[in-house]
């Protein structure tokens, strides 16, 4: 810790808690909290007042985000997780029991799928190869893969589904078939629904006309489905040469760091939907599932940065944590300047000249977001 950050006192917490409405916390309750590990220990130092506790930077903000979840639900093990979560320093115990029961559940999940794919390879013909997936999809589709993939998915289609993801476990997966189109229950289109991801740009095969379907920003197709297949070949390539588990013995520097990725990610994307839902709709960029993620319980949150984690130890091209923490500023700047937008247009003035149809067109260069600021320039002066 820089000696230059100042160590701070009781009254910084309180000053600090009520700032935000919050009752100040006891000698004692600050004491437990320590204890429990989810406070910095802090050290007793002794002046012209007598004996003094002082606390490590940053304490105050954390004892206040620690009262804030304890608010939203009073036990430890919720609000300690949370806190590792956001990047606070807390007990192992907290945050490491947690991702080891994703590994193991991780692993657990991958040697069936494993299993499945070797049986499914080992097969008869094509009917007989089906069985196993077929099985599994009209006995439990919904436990093994989530209502929130199943619903998504026709009748057929799970089977499908566990077939990619069998390939990805078993590290088979290297792309999808070529042409793919959109809606023509391909395994690539198959997966793309079902992971959420239909408005995110234009498929591969897709005609011209589909194409323009593509939601547009400054001329560009945000194509993110284009990039599922590279995450599941690298994420196969993880696999076969590491295990969920193995990610628990990566240096505590390569967790956190997946941790953060992860984290800005999550609040880049949702940023990105709930900004762009207005303009592009429900499925704006093909994200609604990371807005699902981030507001998802602690275990699947853990199960991501297992994978990201796994993720950063293959060829996949990342951008870098500094990269995507400038991205998560951007998206926060961008959602700010829609919402400011959208207030307008509830002005009867702008009302004709805001609208998601205009944005949309605004949006897909940058020739028509400028002749787009002119129009608002011309309605302000009326």
């Amino acid at each position: 810790m820089p000696e230059t950050m100042r160590w701070e006192t009781r009254e910084d917490i309180e000053r600090a808690a009520r700032a935000r409405g919050l009752r100040p916390p006891t000698p004692d309750q600050l004491e437990r909290w320590r204890g429990k590990h989810l406070l910095s220990p802090a050290k007793q130092t002794s002046d012209y007042r007598g004996s003094v506790v002082e606390f490590a930077p940053g304490t105050a903000m954390q004892a206040v985000r620690l009262m804030q979840l304890l608010q939203i639900k009073e036990k430890f093990d919720y609000a300690g997780w949370e806190l590792w979560w956001e990047g606070y320093d807390v007990g192992e115990e907290w945050w490491k029991p947690k991702l080891q029961d994703a590994a193991q559940k991780g692993d657990g999940a991958i040697k069936g799928m494993k299993r499945l794919f070797a049986r499914w390879r080992s097969g008869g013909s094509d009917d007989e190869q089906e069985t196993e997936f077929d099985r599994l999809e009209r006995e439990t589709p919904a436990d093994t893969l989530g209502w929130q993939v199943a619903r998504r998915l026709r009748v057929g289609e799970i089977a499908t589904y566990l077939r990619v993801l069998s390939a990805v476990a078993s590290g088979r997966f290297s792309s999808f078939e070529d042409g793919a189109r959109r809606s023509d229950g391909s395994d690539y289109d198959v997966a793309v629904r079902g992971l959420d991801l239909g408005r995110a740009g234009g498929y591969p095969g897709d005609t011209e006309e589909d194409a323009t379907k593509a939601d547009r920003v400054f001329g560009r197709d945000l194509n993110l489905i284009s990039a599922l297949r590279y995450v599941l070949r690298d994420l196969s390539g993880a696999l076969r040469t590491h295990s969920m588990s193995d990610v628990l013995s990566f240096p505590i520097e390569e967790m956190e760091s997946a941790r953060d990725d992860v984290r800005n990610a999550l609040v880049i994307g949702t940023n990105l939907y709930e900004s762009g839902e207005w303009v592009f709709g429900s499925g704006a960029f093909g994200l609604r599932i990371m807005r699902w993620l981030s507001r998802t319980p602690a275990s699947n949150r853990a199960t991501v940065i297992l994978g990201f984690a796994l993720l950063r130890r293959s060829n996949h091209p990342f951008l870098t944590s500094t990269e995507i923490a400038t991205l998560k500023e951007q998206s926060a700047v961008a959602r700010s300047e829609l919402a400011k937008l959208r207030l307008l247009a509830e002005d009867p003035k702008f009302a004709r000249v805001i609208t998601p149809k205009a944005l949309r067109r605004a949006f897909w260069s940058f020739d028509e977001f400028e002749r787009f600021k002119k129009r608002i320039a011309a309605a302000r002066m009326k």
